[in-house]
């Protein structure tokens, strides 16, 4: 016997075809049948999707880019969905289930680009909602700035293969300084750097036996920052370099470790007042010695970067025309930190720190390795100036809104950055996962209603807070149904803000947080969550 049976449940609609020899068995596939159809139903509403169509294009002439690739991560997720867009330029995720999303785009020739971003606020989350209309959306992507010149000699000479960098400050307060863009220079001398942001930034070259900055006018001078707009074309910045008597550099390196595997020297100088800083390296020979042949005249910092063994060197030398120097680079054992780990039960994980600034080129990142017992310690820091990396595991039924915190003497250190000095002993440090606050809310424009431009600007109402490496100074996007929210944050107080455009840097500006004092403020205590609705300025 055969038997059709139609089964419609909202939307789905399902057929089954069965065979039977008696009526038992046709009744219970039939009852499974129905059974699977609800329940198959019942999950699809639950996870109703949406159609998201994305068009990238240039935004210089609005034409769609074929071929570029696009990125989309669901919020909390490491998950990425990559895909390639079509001739036209356009990508179609067919369903995508209702969540908020970090969508990014990129092209040959393009700088990458987030959904929805702004110059100084990055990118805005994707809401998807389900019962919507299919969303359509775009992202233009820009070519970035340029800084192009000529690089000559003394005789006006085109000065071929010499490395270009252009190099930017980490931030007002941050002395770092970073490689945004390098090149060579062509047949010509001419050399292109692409794909840079809108800022200021030093320009260099190095021929291999000098470092020469531009100064925008094309005479030597002290060097000074070359400014670029977005999408700006600068092709006037030329750099002009002279030849320099040189001589050699012919060293040792002292103390425990000295032959150890993978030790390396550093040859640093600080180039006219700029704060940048050229580096050569130079191999280890046997018997610990090492040589760097055609150094400019003038005075150096050789800096010894142990391999397998944790130790500092810094030592000055000056290098004088034809001549040859002969230091002794001397390893010291660095400063000691130590200290416990507060929390219930089975703490593991490490408590590292990373180097703040470029005063002290021998710091380098240093960890305890697993705690122990609750207790932790690292060893052979080189002198510097750091910030705090805590990362013990929290235990399961914690959940994720615990934050390491560290103490010093009773007192929350965790994002003030600390100097170690040599042979310094930091003791007693203190370390506890301590329960954040959260901040969240609907931003609303001027006619009231719910926006994703600009940004929200979550900051400590305490000077003594304003640092680069705050846990208590957060920004954040609003989404496209407004909504936004900031966690992870320490209790205390608070100012809570939004802002329309922010400059590289300024996030960390202590002149910049000062100005939002007058701005809607909220006391945070641990666990916390409180709702600040605000209106975008």
């Amino acid at each position: 016997m055969t038997k059709e049976t139609t089964e419609t449940t909202g939307t789905t609609r399902t057929t089954r075809t069965t065979r039977t020899t008696g009526t038992g068995k046709a009744w219970v596939r039939w009852c499974g049948a129905v059974l699977f159809a609800a329940t198959a139903t019942l999950f699809a509403r639950d996870q109703a999707t949406l159609r998201i169509t994305v068009h990238v294009t240039s935004f210089e002439t609005g034409r769609h880019i074929p071929n570029a690739s696009v990125e989309i991560t669901e919020e909390g997720s490491d998950v990425v969905r990559s895909s390639r867009a079509d001739a036209r330029g356009v990508v179609t995720y067919p369903a995508l289930k209702a969540a908020r999303y970090h969508v990014r785009a990129g092209a040959a020739g393009y700088r990458p680009m987030s959904f929805g971003e702004e110059p100084g606020l990055g990118g805005t989350l994707l809401a998807v909602n389900a019962g919507r209309a299919p969303i359509e959306l775009e992202i233009a992507l820009h070519r970035g700035s340029t800084i192009a010149g000529v690089v000559t000699n003394d005789l006006n000479e085109p000065v071929v293969g010499a490395d270009v960098r252009a190099i930017n400050r980490h931030s007002p307060v941050d002395s770092r300084l970073l490689v945004a863009a390098n090149a060579k220079t062509d047949d010509r001398g001419a050399y292109r750097l692409i794909g840079l942001e809108a800022g200021q930034y030093f320009v260099s070259a190095t021929d291999g036996l000098s470092v020469a900055f531009a100064n925008g006018t094309g005479t030597p001078a002290t060097p000074r920052l070359i400014t670029v707009g977005v999408d700006a074309q600068r092709s006037d910045v030329n750099i002009k370099t002279r030849p320099s008597p040189t001589g050699t550099i012919a060293g040792s390196i002292a103390g425990p470790g000295a032959g150890a595997p993978g030790m390396s020297v550093m040859l640093m100088q600080d180039a006219a007042g700029a704060g940048f800083v050229g580096v050569t390296s130079a191999r280890i020979e046997p018997g610990a010695r090492f040589t760097i042949a055609d150094v400019p005249a003038g005075k150096y910092v050789l800096i010894a970067r142990p391999g397998t063994v944790r130790a500092w060197a810094r030592t000055a030398v000056s290098v004088t025309a034809n001549g040859q120097a002969t230091p002794t680079v001397a390893l010291h054992p660095g400063g000691r930190i130590s200290g416990t780990v507060v929390a219930p039960s089975g703490v593991r994980g490490t408590v590292g720190v990373s180097p703040l600034g470029a005063d002290h080129p021998e710091a380098a990142s240093a960890n305890s390795g697993p705690v122990s017992a609750g207790s932790f310690a690292i060893p052979n820091v080189a002198p510097g100036r750091y910030r705090w990396l805590p990362s013990p595991e929290m235990p399961p039924m914690w959940g994720a809104d615990y934050t390491p915190s560290v103490f010093l003497k009773d007192q929350d250190v965790t994002d003030l950055p600390f100097e170690v000095g040599p042979d310094a002993a930091i003791e007693n440090v203190r370390i506890e996962l301590t329960r954040t606050a959260r901040v969240s809310g609907t931003v609303r424009d001027a006619s009231g209603k719910p926006t994703s431009r600009g940004a929200v600007i979550v900051a400590s109402t305490s000077p003594r807070d304003w640092t680069e490496v705050s846990r208590r100074i957060r920004l954040a996007r609003a989404d496209t149904a407004g909504f936004y929210e900031i966690g992870g944050l320490p209790a205390g107080s608070y100012t809570v803000s939004t802002v329309t455009a922010l400059s590289a840097g300024q996030l960390g500006d202590p002149a910049f947080l000062k100005t939002l004092a007058k701005s809607r403020q909220v006391t945070l205590t641990q666990g916390e969550s409180a709702t600040v609705d605000l209106r975008l300025k």
